[in-house]
């Protein structure tokens, strides 16, 4: 699972930073990768998973209401 910080995600906040890590630590102490974790039997025909679409829905959300803050800030609205 390589390193989250390098050269081009200088400006990774400490949530964001705090989730992967958090995540990395969940798969690594399961001893599972995501691919397994979430994997579908059936793709087709399997319900998703309810709760973890809101996560991913709501995290979205957040991560373009901070985005357009910091563009608002940047451009001095």
């Amino acid at each position: 699972m390589g390193d989250v910080i390098g050269s081009k995600t200088a400006s990774l906040n400490i949530t964001t930073y705090s989730a992967i890590e958090t995540v990395k630590y969940a798969l690594k102490s399961r001893d599972t990768t995501a691919i397994k974790m979430f994997r579908l039997r059936n793709p087709l025909t399997d319900s998703v998973d309810k709760h973890m679409a809101i996560k991913l829905r709501s995290a979205a959300a957040r991560l373009q209401k901070t985005r357009l803050k910091a563009k608002q800030a940047k451009d001095g609205f």
